[in-house]
Parts: structure tokens; C-alpha cells; sequence
């Protein structure tokens, strides 16, 4: 007797001795699978965790994890903080929004372990003309003499009629285009701040951006901070409270400022959001995929009592299955999370096969107990062979460095055995104990229809030929697959955490994704400065040396001369005077017959309506109109919100200006405050340089050349851009392994059970088409590989294998009738089994996670093809028609 045959008879006696044992004691059994369940769920509860730490995900013992992970050592400051990022609609609100809030967010230490402002501070705002160039200083220096007897009348009153009767004496007076422009930004402002106080809203004129230009490093929209969360791993979000705390803050300062946005981002507030996203989503998806393998199986085993069985068996297995994730590896990551789907769509299998097999027996006239028996006998040693084969497909994932994956492949793999042991000992003892009478299955019948149940034979050349074909265009089409290694992409595109970020991305000055590398000496860190300006892709790199400004004594004596010029002006600045209504109505109305004068006199030359003029014109007509049919009180308020918008921040401005006046000259690296120097310089010495791109780097293919580039010159260089081009290119690799690995593993099995190279052959032929369709639907869907969808082609070969070899057992047994194998219970169970599957795999693809919902969608779209090969392509192939058996 053939070795495979010998096996296969000893798998039969020993199943048979089983399922007996677990009927005879079918209540001993039921009760001891239920206190396995129970005890097993309480554990489950009590100790399986969430990792979401993509990084993690990858073995640590890879090196860009290992120079990552120095990195961290030596400046880890800012390694877990969340960026909060704040816009004002001009520089004084976002100044004054940045004290504010980490002001705040300092007062919460049960959840706040620290907070930092980069480049703010008393040192910076004292030191703040020493960062300017010298042409920029001069510059400055000049603007700010040439306005200093328009801000001298101010400071001896700080009103609105005095704003308006200094620019009713300075608009005549300008002929020259430099004058014009100054005073141009000056009329677009007041034109909006009365615009906005018109329409019931508030705009502040920025006097500090008038004052000091468009320098970016002194006047920013857009300010940080870096909060550090207190962590509480026992949470199952371990930033859930230091999140919620920092957003109800944020929340409260936005609704009590107008024109102030708060927003979360970083990679704390990145894995938050995707926590959530996946938690809600795949709860949801568990939920609707439970509901949907219930209706798929009542319709496909049409009994009440065997879909009850089945259910009990598949919420049973799912939780053994979830203990054993939290006893072999403790927390689930953003991939492993969603075991749980698979175990829906795939433990059921087993179930669905033996329940339908035994319906078909029981037609036969078999009593319910030997039914049973004699169904395990039968399908037993291929349920086995499928398990072995399924698992492997898991258990390929194990050895490669991909960790997440890796973690998937233990629990999944496991949980195939733990589904099979289920099916085997509580589904016999649930059918034989549940009410219900063997007669009572309905008849036969076939979900493909009838005229369909030869269709593969007699149309075996037309399938052959439709099969190659469209073979060979997919395998045309594998070379335009690509692989998606941006981490962020895969997160819900909707959250805020996403949104803010992507926006960061396209400015080069603000863009989170920096590459850092750390030099060992001073000498070293000006080489490899050097080096890195000259290539394509980076715009700048900074590093602390950046923070010792040159020229320090001409720069010193251009503030000095600055501010003997200035004078008094830099005393004490008034506060806002009271409303004249009189005065400040006449002044509106000179102001606008001067802009009316100026405007019609001089209309053939094009700088005279500039648009400020033209804007504040309008604004000005409107406000006298509303103004005359306003009762008194109602005059004060308005005139009163539009002073208050138009000098409110000239004070602030003046102060600002008098502590930058204060400058003094440091030649040492320890003169700059201690939390900003050991962002850049380490305890021991280190250097780290701060890498900026030159281009977008939401396009791909920017991050890929600026992370080569940057990598030919500094080897060691890392942070988010390396990591996760570096992920990519391992995770890619793994899988390469784990796809051979798992063609290796089930071809061996397939060939050892089966005894047979023909019958191997056919089986491992729908997995190697379905697999090559199935990565051609990535190009024609739009649908990249990315790191969660890329476990589906190895996963496919683990499912799919299951099927084929349901087939070619039952084509091996049915001897003479092959082409009938479409009417066969197997044939039902193949597709039921694989509608089930189908259910629980969609609906992942509509929840927000768009990583999930990838992965949701290649699945469903792999099973459909997995069925289309099995139950159309495979027969064709492996039917010979017996003509005598038409």
C-alpha cells in the first residue's frame, strides 16, 4: 500500500475513534469546551493589549532600526510628543495663542509630562535681530526710522481719529512708489479690519508685520508646541487621557478666539487617531460580518439547528483563538487586530463542509449519529490537509523581519488548528445534542443552477483558452504594480491628526518629514553640511551652529544706532485712547474725500488706486452710511470694535521691538537655553542635523530621492522619511519570503497527502492564477500594496488552497460522475464557505482606516477569484467527460 494511502487510512481510524469518543460523551465534552471558553474570554479581557506603533512592526534588530533607535537615545526629547500646531490670522494672535495654550497645557501634569515652544522664549525674543543677516537688518532698520515719526504721534495718542488724521496729512504727500506700497498694506488692513467689524466679525491689524516685513523668522502665522504625554499603559489607548485633556483645551481656546485654529498631529497623535479609526471600524466590521455569515449560512445550510451549531462553534473557536493571540504575543498590532475578521470568514469553513455533508448523508437514510461519524470519516483527512496547507500560509509570515506580520501568522496560523479541533469536537456534540429530527432537512438542491452544474466540462476549450489569455495579460500588467510605503496613507485621510500633517507636508518650512544626522565632532558636522547643501533634493540643513549668528558686532551696532534713533518711543506705550464719535465720523469722512480726490485726479496713472485704496474706499462709503442710520450707542460700539482692531496690537509691537533692541553678543553654544541646545547637541557631544526637503514630499517619489540622496552622503542618516522608505523596501522582501515559503511548505503537504504530481499539479494551479489576477486587480482598482494589503497574496494561498483541495478530493472519490462535481455538497460548500468569507472581508473594506479598507477590498476581490478558479477553471482542467455518462 502506497505510503499517502497508508496515511490517509489511519487519519480515518483515528478521526472516527475521536468524533465516536466526543459523541458518546457529548455532554462531559460540551461542558468542558464551555468552561475552556469562559475562562478563556475572562483572560483574554483582562490582559490582551493594542500596539500601534507602526515602527514596531518591523524586527528591531534591523539596521535603520537600530540607527533610529540612536537617535532617540541621544536626543530624546521630542521622540513621543504631540505637535500641536496653531494658525492666528497675524503673528500677535499666534504669539499670543502660543503662551497662552502652553500655559495651559503646563497646568496639567496628571497628563502633561512636559511642554516646549521651539525658537520661543525670552532668550529668542531678545536675541531676535542677531538671526537677521545684515542686509536684512538694514533693511529693517530703515523701514522702522522712516516710520518712526508716524508711530511718534501714536504714542502720544493711541486712537483711531489719530490713526485716520495721519493718514489724511501723509496720502497727498506720496508720490513715490516706495511710500505708496508702505502705506498700501497699512490701507488693505484697516480696509478689512472695518470690513470685519461691518459683518459683525473681528480683525486685528498686524502692526508687528507692518513694522518688521514679511520676515518669516519674526513675523509667523503659524506657531508649535511639542507636549509630552503621561502615558498609562494599562489603558488600552495609552495617550487616550493626555489627548483628551490637550483637545478640551484647544477646543475652548478656539471658541473664545476667533481666527485661531488648534490642531493635533505627530506621531503620538497619528497612531491615537488610527487607534480609534480602527477600533470603531473593525468593531463594526466584526459586527456586520457576524450578521452577514449568519444570513449566509442559514440560506446555505438551510437549518436552523446546523447554523445555531455552527455559530456556537465559530463564537467558541474566536475565543480561544483570541486567548492564545494574548498568551503568544500580549498585544496586537495595527495588522494582527484583524485576526479576528479573518477567523470569522475562515473558521466557518470547516463547519460549513462538515454540516453539509452530513445533510447529504442523512438524505441518504444514515441515522444522525453515524451521519456524523461517517462525514468525518469521509471529509476528515482533506479537512486536515486544508488546516496543514491554511497554516502554512500563516505560518510562512513567521520568519521574516516583518514583526507585525510575523505576530499575524502565530495567532492566525494557531487559530486554524484551534478551528479545526473545534469543528471535530464541539460541532459533533452540539449536532447530536441539539433538538431537531433527521428528516427534517430539505431536499437537495444546488445553489448554481442546474443547466450549470456541467458548465466547466462542456465548455472546458473556451475556458482554457479565456484562461490563458487573461493570464498573460495579467502577468503583462505585474509590472506596473507598485508598493505605497507611506505609513500615513493608510490611516482615515478625514482625521485630524492626517489633514494637519499633510498640509505640514507641503510648505518645506514646516514639513514633519526631516531626515537627522548626527555627527560625532564639530569638524565632522560642517563636512557633512557642506555635502548635503549640494544636493537636489534639500533646500537646507540646520543644526546648532546655525543658532551662533554671524557679523555679532555690526549687527549689534546697527540696533544700537536703531535704537538711539527711536528715542522715547520706546518708553511705555499709552493705551488705547477713548471714542470721539464727532472727531473720528469727520476723519472717516476727510479720509474718504482725500481717497476720492486722490483717485479721480490722478486715474491715468496705474499706482494711484492701489488696492488698498480701492478696497478702503468701499469700506469706508459703507461704514459713514451705516454710521448715519446708527443711534448713538450704536456709533460708540461699532467705532470702539474698529479702534480696538486697529491698534490693539501696536503696543505689543513697540514692546516687542524694545526687547529686541536689548540684544547682546554670546559666542558660546551653553548662552542658549538648555531645553533648545540638547534638541541639537547631546551630553556626550553629538551634533544632529536637521535635514529639510526641497520638494513635496506627499508625492512619493520626492520622499525617495531625497531619502537615497541624503543616504549616499550620511549612511547612518534616519528619522520618518528612512523609516519608512526603508519598511517598504523589508516589508517587500518579507513577503517575497513568506510567498516562497508558503509555495514550499503547501506544495510538499499537497504532494506528501496526496501521493500524486498530477493531482498536486491541479490543486496548487488556482492558487498560482488567482494570485496573479489578484495583483493585476491592484492596477486596474487603483488599489497599491501597501503594508497592510500585502499580506493578502500569501494569505490567498493559505485560503485558496482549501478549495482546490475539496475538489480534487471529491473528484478522486466520485470516480465516474466528475462532471457532475458542480451538484456535489462540496461544490455548495465551496461556495458558501467562500460567500461567508466574502461577507467578512467587505465589509472591512468600508471603514475609514484606509489601510483596513484596502486590505478589506483585495481580500474580497482575491475570494471571488479564488471561487471563479476553483469551481470554473479547476474542473475544466481536471475532468475528463466519460462519454458513456451523458
Amino acid at each position: 500500500m502506497p505510503l499517502a494511502s497508508k496515511v490517509h487510512s489511519l487519519l480515518e481510524r483515528c478521526l472516527v475513534a475521536w468524533v465516536s469518543a466526543m459523541i458518546r460523551h457529548r455532554w462531559l465534552c460540551l461542558a468542558l469546551i464551555f468552561l475552556l471558553t469562559c475562562g478563556s474570554g475572562y483572560y483574554t479581557i483582562g490582559n490582551l493589549g493594542v500596539n500601534t506603533d507602526t515602527k514596531e512592526m518591523l524586527s528591531a534588530d534591523l539596521q535603520f532600526r537600530k540607527e533610529y533607535a540612536r537617535l532617540n537615545r541621544s536626543f530624546p526629547e521630542d521622540a513621543r510628543a504631540i505637535l500641536v500646531v496653531i494658525k492666528g490670522s497675524n503673528p500677535e494672535q499666534t504669539d499670543m495663542a502660543v503662551k497662552s495654550l502652553s500655559q495651559q497645557f503646563r497646568e496639567q501634569t496628571d497628563t502633561v509630562e512636559s511642554v516646549y515652544t521651539p525658537n520661543r522664549g525670552p532668550f529668542f525674543d531678545r536675541q531676535a535681530l542677531l538671526f537677521l543677516n545684515v542686509d536684512e537688518l538694514d533693511q529693517l532698520a530703515l523701514e522702522i526710522t522712516r516710520a518712526q515719526p508716524f508711530l511718534g504721534r501714536l504714542s502720544q495718542n493711541n486712537s483711531l481719529d489719530q490713526l485716520l488724521n495721519l493718514l489724511n496729512r501723509a496720502i497727498p504727500k506720496q508720490n513715490d512708489s516706495h511710500s505708496l506700497a508702505q502705506t498700501d498694506s497699512l490701507l488693505l488692513d484697516l480696509a478689512q479690519s472695518i470690513q470685519a467689524a461691518l459683518q459683525g466679525g473681528y480683525q486685528s491689524i498686524s502692526w508687528q508685520k507692518l513694522m518688521l516685513g514679511d520676515n518669516s523668522t519674526l513675523n509667523q502665522n503659524t506657531g508649535f508646541i511639542l507636549v509630552a504625554p503621561r502615558f498609562d499603559y494599562s489603558d488600552l489607548v495609552p495617550a487616550e487621557k493626555s489627548i483628551q485633556s490637550i483637545r478640551a483645551i484647544s477646543h475652548e481656546f478656539e471658541a473664545n478666539n476667533r481666527g485661531t485654529s488648534v490642531r493635533l498631529t505627530g506621531e503620538v497623535a497619528l497612531e491615537h487617531d488610527e487607534l480609534e479609526s480602527i477600533s470603531k471600524g473593525t468593531a463594526v466590521a466584526g459586527a456586520v460580518s457576524l450578521v452577514l455569515v449568519c444570513l449566509s449560512l442559514v440560506c446555505g445550510l438551510r437549518s436552523v439547528r446546523l447554523a445555531t451549531a455552527t455559530l456556537i462553534a465559530l463564537v467558541s473557536g474566536l475565543i480561544l483563538s483570541a486567548a492564545f493571540a494574548t498568551f503568544a504575543v500580549g498585544n496586537l498590532n495595527l495588522i494582527s487586530i484583524a485576526f479576528a475578521v479573518l477567523y470569522i470568514g475562515l473558521g466557518v469553513d470547516y463547519a460549513i463542509h462538515l454540516c453539509l455533508r452530513i445533510q447529504e448523508m442523512i438524505r441518504a437514510g444514515v441515522s444522525r449519529d453515524s451521519a456524523v461519524i461517517n462525514s468525518v470519516r469521509c471529509l476528515g483527512p482533506s479537512l486536515i490537509l486544508c488546516c496543514l496547507t491554511t497554516s502554512m500560509g500563516f505560518y510562512s509570515f513567521v520568519p521574516t523581519a516583518y514583526q507585525g506580520v510575523s505576530e499575524l501568522g502565530i495567532i492566525s496560523g494557531t487559530a486554524m488548528f484551534i478551528g479545526l479541533f473545534i469543528t471535530l469536537s464541539l460541532l459533533p456534540a452540539l449536532l447530536v445534542c441539539l433538538p431537531g429530527k433527521a428528516g427534517a432537512s430539505p431536499p437537495e438542491s444546488s445553489p448554481i443552477p442546474r443547466n450549470w452544474h456541467s458548465f466547466p466540462v462542456r465548455h472546458r476549450r473556451s475556458i482554457k483558452i479565456s484562461t490563458a489569455l487573461v493570464a498573460l495579460y495579467s502577468i503583462w500588467s505585474l509590472s506596473d504594480i507598485t508598493f505605497d510605503f507611506d505609513p500615513v496613507s493608510l490611516r482615515d485621510q478625514g482625521s485630524e491628526s492626517v489633514t494637519t500633517f499633510r498640509e505640514l507636508l507641503k510648505n518645506k518650512e514646516t514639513s514633519p518629514l526631516i531626515i537627522s544626522v548626527i555627527a560625532n565632532n564639530e569638524k565632522q558636522a560642517r563636512e557633512k553640511i557642506g555635502q548635503l547643501q549640494q544636493l537636489d533634493s534639500v533646500d537646507s540643513v540646520l543644526s546648532i551652529l546655525d543658532f551662533m549668528p554671524e557679523n555679532q558686532e555690526e549687527k549689534l551696532e546697527i540696533i544700537e544706532a536703531l535704537d538711539d534713533s527711536l528715542g522715547p518711543l520706546m518708553g511705555n506705550f499709552p493705551p488705547l485712547g477713548t471714542v470721539d464719535v464727532h472727531r473720528q465720523t469727520e476723519e472717516l469722512g476727510t479720509l474718504l474725500a482725500i481717497l476720492d480726490s486722490n483717485g479721480n485726479a490722478h486715474a491715468e496713472h496705474a499706482h494711484s488706486e492701489t488696492v488698498g485704496r480701492l478696497m478702503l474706499r468701499h469700506q469706508l462709503r459703507n461704514l459713514l452710511v451705516i454710521l448715519e442710520q446708527s443711534t448713538k450707542q450704536e456709533k460708540q460700539e461699532l467705532l470702539a470694535t474698529i479702534q480696538k482692531a486697529a491698534l490693539e496690537n501696536l503696543a505689543g509691537a513697540i514692546a516687542k521691538l524694545t526687547t529686541a533692541l536689548n540684544a547682546s553678543a554670546f559666542d558660546d553654544l551653553n548662552a542658549l537655553p538648555e531645553p533648545f541646545l540638547r534638541r541639537w547637541l547631546s551630553q556626550d557631544g553629538l551634533f544632529r542635523l536637521q535635514v529639510q526637503p526641497r520638494k513635496d514630499l506627499n508625492d512619493l517619489d520626492n520622499l525617495r530621492e531625497f531619502v537615497e540622496q541624503v543616504r549616499e552622503v550620511a549612511p547612518n542618516a534616519s528619522d520618518l522619511p528612512v523609516i519608512y522608505l526603508e519598511s517598504g523596501k523589508e516589508i517587500v522582501r518579507a513577503f517575497q519570503q513568506a510567498t516562497a515559503y508558503a509555495v514550499i511548505a503547501i506544495s510538499l503537504i499537497s504532494f506528501i497527502v496526496l501521493g500524486n504530481i498530477r493531482e498536486t499539479g491541479l490543486v496548487l494551479m488556482p492558487l498560482f492564477l488567482t494570485a496573479i489576477l489578484t495583483g493585476a486587480s491592484t492596477v486596474l482598482f487603483d488599489n497599491p500594496f501597501n503594508f497592510a494589503n500585502i499580506i493578502v497574496l500569501p494569505l490567498l494561498l493559505g485560503l485558496g488552497v482549501d478549495s482546490s483541495i475539496h475538489i480534487v478530493h471529491r473528484l478522486r472519490l466520485m470516480q465516474y460522475q466528475q462532471s457532475e462535481i458542480l451538484k456535489t455538497s462540496t461544490a455548495r460548500g465551496i461556495f458558501f464557505s467562500g460567500l461567508t468569507t466574502v461577507f467578512s472581508f467587505t465589509s472591512l473594506a468600508f471603514i475609514s482606516h484606509a489601510g483596513t479598507a484596502s486590505l478589506g477590498l483585495l481580500l474580497t476581490i482575491g475570494i471571488l477569484l479564488t471561487l471563479i478558479c476553483t469551481l470554473i477553471v479547476l474542473p475544466a482542467f481536471a475532468v475528463k467527460p466519460k462519454p458513456s455518462f451523458s
